[in-house]
């Protein structure tokens, strides 16, 4: 059954991945469809951003040519500048030879000085040894005779107790020798006691085996007149019961009918078609919900890739917002650290930039960066121009800072249209700033193009001028072309650019939220979908339990009228049975009175036996206390005599160990004694050389210290000099390090060129190019202007393609991939599931055939049980139903004498012998070569357990069993008995007890 339900649980499990499966494989098929479009979308796409990327390397290479030209110049000025700070470093090197000469001669001198110090502290070193010797050699003195005082203290104390131990040896050896012959009489003594003893417990042994002869003959016959009794009294009752088993037999088939049996199944058949027509209906609405959660996540995957093409256009945005505003900040300055660090220190770091504040018509950007007198990256705040020129220039970190204010002056006035009728637009006009303007574009106008500049060139006053889009820029006498890029070129076309940008990024920004709220919404709706389908589910798996339990109440009500049906049957044979046993109950009774009336009249002649034998008991009883009273008073005597003996030689081997000891020990207190007065003696002697020594050291270190005193001197003077260089030094390195500082900015400025070359190389190493290979590729009237208007081209045929899924292709491979995976997969689990049924299908083959065979085997052996445990009666297995996969199985039992219609009416004790001849039955179907019985005869009766005992002798010559009783008669066939006894509280411990020893000492007490 176990192997079954597994096999039916992985069949279910696999339908479900089936369908799983198939499920999968529909919506990969229609995502397949959708992305082969979209990768071919994705391929065009990446071919035109190929070319797009190729256009930019190119573009940034003719702007890395341009600023490699400007290096060039900046690195001749670094050349001049460098040999300044050489001639500079020529003047600190005299200085620092100077420095060396002084320094040279601070170390002699420095020398000598710690030469004489060396000695001063040497002698001062020595005195301090000749000092500490001198002391220790004392502290030695008086150690050495305390010691020698303790030593003859002990040697006199050790004397004394080597004499008292003399003493007590002598003493011990004399009481030794005096109880030593007394041992020897009480031993013989002991052994003539215990020689009577032994004679006593002989005679009492052979009483015992007499005694034990008759209890076992007395026994075995009270045994079997119990025995016979019993059967008396059971073949009595049972043949009344007999009698009114048949008449309950007769009263339960009058009242078993079948009619009200067909009612109950008719309605539940009634209810078990209704029932299946709900299931099927909630199965269709389960699959419509499935339908429509399946549209309901198309939509929402193409939502998804909206959402992401959204994504990836706004992260580009971002992308090239940040590059903007890096070269922006490069351009104005702001990326420099020292610059920012300088205006944070002078609270100018908040402040707006003049390219930040200006608006400028489309095509003029080059023309006002040209015209503008302040560079763009110039400070606009109130009240700002008096502030930056009182503040300190020495420690500004680039050339020039420019500042703009509110006009504080007067502008001059405008000429007079009228006077000049044909003066084009003022560039002014074309400006927007909340920042007066006029000081710095004043008298400037514009031209569109150069014919019309020349014209308005003879129209102009001194301070007037012409500007054309392209940057031209004409005076009356003058004009200033624009030649290669300088820092700041491009900045305002470059802001109008990042504004543009930022507006987008807006824009892109509120889209990619609505196309958010859209996905959550179109999520929500397919999480409603997804719930509503599962409460679909449950309800299907409701009615699926309620429609299983419908029909096995059905199969349940069919197996009741197949059993009652069966149960008429078998109440008929059993009447039958029942007038058979009857008839031979009345011939077994008359042969069972006369056997006991037999072992009555014997039991009678045993009991004057054991009169006779109770009186020799008490005879043998007498004479062993008194043998026994006389051994133990011999055996103390001797036991306590040999224990003062053994504790006496003890203490005389203790004290003979001990004056070995004391012996040794004197012998060397009187050596050390000895030691010691002459170690005292060489102490005291070398005392007088150390005090002439010490005087002599004293006197070399006065004189030591006054040569000292000189050196140090000379020393100073020699230190004073070499400050005064050193000063020089410093004056000269000042100079060196104003020079290096024009050098360094000078080089700083020639690294921001190279620092931008890099940038440009590095953008193109990014994009995979080098700056020599895309050089060759490029001719010399390459313009970045015109490159920029090839790559706004390619933009425009990029937008023309729409929203683009770069993703497509490798979707595409990898769904196509798990296409072939689930395919594979799908067929795999046809093939198992076919596999599956098979099994399950020779499994239940297989139960049916070893479940109907065991289950006669088990009926056969509790027919044949039932009638030895109970002394008649009958007991077979019934099963509850036709289907032997599913059927239970009853036990009917039919003690001899009653009419039980159920288990209840039976007792406990007929209650256990049911169960032992039911698992009897199970036991001879597959014999172990073990039992174990634990307190199977507790609810059991005499007679009940002596029929259990005669079973259990039967099928003892086969198995062994291992029997946990408290009853006696159980016992009694013990082979081997072993008790359980508790002497200590709460320490169990086991006793084997020899039953004929038991019963011989019980009768005897």
């Amino acid at each position: 059954k176990e192997r079954r339900r597994e096999t039916e649980t992985r069949i279910r499990h696999t339908n479900e991945n089936l369908a799983r499966v198939n499920d999968v494989r529909d919506e990969l098929a229609k995502q397949l469809g959708h992305l082969q479009r979209q990768a071919k979308a994705a391929e065009k796409y990446q071919e035109l951003k190929n070319e797009e990327r190729r256009l930019e390397a190119e573009s940034l290479t003719i702007r890395w040519r341009t600023l490699n030209q400007a290096r060039a110049q900046q690195q001749q000025i670094v050349v001049e500048r460098e040999t300044a700070v050489e001639a500079a470093l020529a003047d600190v090197r005299r200085v620092e030879a100077a420095q060396t000469e002084l320094r040279a001669q601070q170390t002699h001198a420095l020398d000598a000085f710690n030469v004489r110090q060396s000695e001063f502290y040497a002698k001062s070193a020595e005195v301090s040894r000749l000092e500490q010797t001198q002391q220790h050699n004392e502290d030695r003195r008086r150690a050495l005779e305390t010691e020698q005082t303790r030593a003859h203290f002990s040697l006199e104390e050790t004397t004394r107790l080597h004499q008292e131990d003399l003493g007590k040896q002598a003493g011990l050896a004399h009481e030794i020798a005096t109880l030593t012959p007394q041992e020897a009489t009480l031993t013989a003594a002991e052994a003539e006691a215990a020689e009577g003893l032994r004679r006593i417990e002989q005679a009492a042994e052979e009483w015992q085996v007499e005694w034990d002869r008759y209890h076992r003959q007395q026994a075995e016959t009270g045994r079997l007149e119990h025995a016979e009794q019993v059967r008396l009294e059971l073949l009595q009752a049972g043949f009344a019961d007999a009698q009114r088993r048949a008449e309950r037999l007769a009263g339960e088939q009058s009242q078993l009918h079948a009619d009200n049996l067909e009612q109950v199944i008719a309605a539940l058949e009634g209810d078990l078609s209704a029932q299946e027509l709900a299931y099927d209906a909630l199965l269709g609405e389960q699959q419509t919900l499935r339908s429509t959660l399946q549209s309901t996540r198309l939509a929402q995957e193409a939502q998804a890739q909206t959402l992401h093409g959204l994504r990836s256009e706004l992260q580009q945005k971002i992308g090239q917002e940040s590059s903007l505003s890096a070269l922006q900040k490069a351009a104005l300055g702001r990326d420099r650290a020292a610059l920012n660090d300088w205006l944070e220190g002078n609270g100018l770091a908040q402040m707006d930039l003049l390219a930040g504040s200006l608006r400028i018509d489309q095509g003029w950007e080059l023309a006002v960066e040209v015209a503008l007198k302040l560079p763009l990256s110039t400070l606009c705040e109130e009240r700002l121009v008096e502030r930056l020129a009182s503040i300190s220039r020495g420690d500004l970190p680039v050339a020039r800072l420019g500042g703009l204010e509110r006009s504080q002056g007067q502008v001059s006035a405008p000429v007079d249209a009228a006077a000049r009728p044909a003066m084009p637009p003022r560039l002014l006009d074309k400006v927007h700033c909340p920042w007066p303007l006029e000081p710095l574009l004043a008298g400037v106008y514009t031209a569109d193009d150069l014919p019309r500049a020349l014209a308005a060139r003879a129209l102009l006053f001194a301070h007037e001028s012409v500007v054309t889009p392209e940057g031209l820029w004409l005076g009356p006498n003058w004009v200033q072309v624009p030649g290669r890029e300088t820092l700041e070129a491009g900045v305002l076309a470059r802001q109008r650019d990042l504004d543009a940008v930022s507006k987008h990024i807006a824009t892109q920004r509120a889209e990619v939220a609505d196309a958010q709220n859209t996905f959550e919404a179109q999520q929500q709706a397919v999480s409603a979908a997804e719930h509503q389908e599962r409460v679909v589910t449950q309800s299907i798996q409701t009615a699926f339990s309620t429609r299983a339990q419908a029909k096995n109440q059905l199969e349940m009500r069919l197996a009741e009228r197949t059993r009652v049906q069966s149960r008429l049957q078998t109440i008929a044979n059993e009447a039958m049975q029942l007038a058979e046993q009857a008839a031979q109950s009345e011939s077994t009774l008359t042969g069972l009175r006369a056997s006991v009336a037999t072992l009555r009249q014997q039991l009678s002649e045993l009991a004057r036996t054991a009169e006779v034998l109770n009186g020799e008991r008490r005879n043998v009883q007498a004479a062993l206390e008194t043998a026994r009273g006389s051994w133990r008073t011999a055996r103390e005597a001797r036991h306590a005599l040999a224990l003062k003996l053994e504790g006496l030689r003890s203490t005389h081997s203790s004290l003979a160990l001990a004056l070995g000891r004391n012996a040794r020990l004197v012998q060397e207190l009187e050596a050390r004694c000895a030691d010691l007065a002459k170690v005292l003696l060489a102490a005291i002697s070398p005392q007088a050389d150390l005090a002439v020594q010490l005087n002599a050291a004293l006197s070399q270190r006065l004189a030591l210290e006054e040569s000292l005193k000189g050196s140090r001197e000379e020393l100073e003077a020699s230190e004073s000099a070499l400050r005064a260089t050193d000063e020089q030094h410093v004056l000269a390195g000042r100079e060196v390090t104003r020079r290096a500082q024009l050098l360094e900015q000078v080089r700083l400025e020639e690294r921001a060129l190279l620092v931008r070359s890099q940038e440009l190389e590095e953008r193109l190493t990014q994009q995979g190019q080098e700056v020599a290979q895309v050089l060759t590729q490029l001719t010399e009237d390459a313009t970045e202007e015109k490159w920029r208007e090839r790559l706004e081209n390619l933009a425009t045929r990029v937008s023309r393609l729409g929203p683009i899924n770069l993703a497509a292709i490798d979707e595409f491979a990898q769904l196509s991939e798990r296409k072939t995976y689930l395919d594979n997969q799908c067929a795999d689990l046809t093939q198992a599931l076919a596999t599956l049924e098979d099994a399950m299908h020779k499994i239940d083959k297989e139960t049916r055939t070893r479940f109907k065979e065991t289950f006669d085997k088990v009926n056969t052996g509790l027919q044949g049980l039932f009638p030895v445990l109970f002394g008649g009666g009958h007991a077979y297995l019934e099963l509850t139903g036709d289907d032997l996969l599913a059927t239970g199985v009853t036990v009917m039992a039919r003690p001899p004498g009653k009419r039980n219609s159920t288990i209840h009416l039976l007792s406990g004790g007929e209650k256990a012998l049911t169960a032992l001849a039911f698992v009897f039955s199970l036991f001879e179907l597959n014999p172990a070569p073990f039992c174990l019985l634990d307190e199977v005869d507790a609810p059991l009766d005499d007679a009940n357990v002596v029929r259990l005992t005669d079973m259990l002798k039967t099928m003892s010559e086969r198995v062994q069993f291992l029997f946990v009783t408290h009853n006696k008669i159980t016992m009694e066939i013990a082979q081997q008995l072993i008790g359980v006894t508790m002497q200590e509280a709460g320490v169990s411990r086991l006793v084997a007890v020899n039953m004929e020893e038991a019963v011989a000492l019980a009768a005897i007490a």
